[in-house]
């Protein structure tokens, strides 16, 4: 029985080794089952230490842009005060030259002879009118008097304005559910430094994450435009008071202390598809194989190169008076009832500045009628910019007129029908011949 091979009653040697060979198993079967469970929880660990640090990076990099953007935004409104000082000091240097002028005229002729006044002054930059070449300016009262008296924004009270924005920013970038935030961006006129006085409205394009397509983000924009209301009703009602919900934006109006004036903030869902490692060219030809309907949400997503473009060309900040012009524009189109988009004004302008080759100073009545010249014209006008696409490639039957976005090659934002084109330059005539009654 000792040499059965079976163990069928074999020895008691056989079996104990039998018996301790089965232990082993089990113990070496615990052993791999405590192996797993420690793994698995080490890499749980491990995933929430790299998930918890990817939020904390995220936000640190979200608090980085939004403290850049407002240093940018105080940068711009030094530049403007800058440029306003200088405004007013060639304005008080020109007003000693006249007086110096006439006491030297008056010391020529002697105390004896009449004075005979010097004919008025007509500068390039600084008409003086028979007529009233704006509806508002005052008889006699130059293009740069009027901007400053009408048109040009208190910077305090825009300061005031933007702070409140920024807030709004950070605790909208502080929310975690039921939606993240990847950044915002400040837009319309006083994201760009082109608001008028008493007037201004200011877009914020909300990049959201967890979306991979701007189709998928369109498919959801209900619930995020309603959950963006609910918020802003909730923890917001003090400075802003809801205007309406549109298929693409919530709008608000801003409630400042002591001020009765019109100021909008809309709140626009967007996908940030020129930060997601994507060439333009592949979003461009993405946009080609779609409907023009299709293609409308992509606009906003565009912001960040829109807002480039008009605040800055190759690191050459717009200077005061492009803006002073775009201002003075702005007013022109809304009390003639002008049918002009305010962004095809801010690239007309911007255009004209950078074929003079992006100068810190301009002349104001120069580039003025320049651009009215060009609207009366403006059937015939065929405008596209080149920064990030050949229009070309995209647009090959395209006809007069147009004037492209820099950033999206499918919208033209001219006027098309004929009713805005002859409404336009008739406008823009009857400019030009109170110009020459001035």
């Amino acid at each position: 029985m000792a040499d059965n091979p079976y163990g069928d009653g074999g020895t008691n040697e056989w079996d104990n080794s039998h018996r301790g060979d089965s232990r082993s198993r089990v113990v070496y079967s615990r052993m791999r089952v405590n192996n797993t469970e420690a793994c698995n929880n080490a890499i749980d660990q491990l995933e929430k230490m790299v998930t918890d640090q990817g939020r904390q990076l995220h936000d640190m990099v979200a608090k980085l842009r939004t403290a850049l953007q407002e240093k940018d935004e105080k940068i711009q409104m030094k530049d403007e005060e800058i440029q306003q000082l200088r405004d007013e000091l060639a304005l008080m240097k020109k007003n000693f030259d006249e007086v110096s002028s006439s006491r030297k005229l008056m010391g020529t002729l002697g105390a004896s002879s009449p004075v005979v006044p010097s004919p008025a002054r007509v500068t390039p930059s600084r008409p003086r009118s028979k007529a009233l070449l704006i509806p508002g300016m005052q008889m006699g009262e130059t293009l740069y008097k009027f901007i400053d008296r009408e048109l040009r924004p208190n910077q305090k009270f825009n300061s005031r304005c933007l702070q409140i924005i920024d807030k709004l920013v950070r605790s909208l970038q502080a929310r975690t559910s039921p939606f993240r935030i990847k950044r915002i961006v400040k837009g319309g006129s006083l994201g760009k430094g082109t608001s008028v006085k008493d007037r201004s409205d200011i877009d914020l394009i909300i990049f959201f994450n967890g979306y991979s397509t701007v189709q998928e983000l369109q498919e959801d924009k209900d619930r995020l435009l309603q959950e963006l209301e609910n918020y802003v009703k909730a923890e917001w009602s003090n400075h802003l008071l809801f205007k309406e919900k549109t298929p693409y934006s919530v709008q608000f109006y801003l409630k400042m202390e002591n001020d009765d004036k019109e100021h909008e903030v809309d709140l626009l869902p967007a996908l940030d598809i020129t930060q997601s490692g994507r060439q333009l060219s592949e979003i461009y030809s993405e946009m080609e194989q779609l409907s023009g309907p299709d293609r409308d949400p992509y606009s906003c997503c565009f912001a960040p190169l829109q807002l480039d473009f008009v605040t800055a060309t190759k690191r050459v900040s717009t200077p005061g008076k492009v803006k002073d012009l775009i201002r003075l524009l702005k007013y022109w189109i809304k009390v003639e009832d002008v049918p002009l988009r305010s962004y095809f004004l801010e690239l007309l302008v911007v255009r004209q500045w950078r074929e003079a080759n992006t100068p810190q100073d301009i002349n104001l009545e120069d580039y003025l009628k320049n651009i009215i010249n060009q609207l009366t014209e403006c059937k015939t006008m065929a405008i596209a910019f080149t920064d990030n696409y050949d229009y070309k490639e995209y647009r090959k039957s395209l006809k007069p007129p147009f004037l492209l976005d820099p950033a999206n090659p499918f919208r033209n934002v001219a006027p098309v029908s004929k009713r805005e084109i002859d409404m336009t330059e008739s406008k823009a005539a009857n400019l030009l011949k109170r110009w020459e009654e001035a």
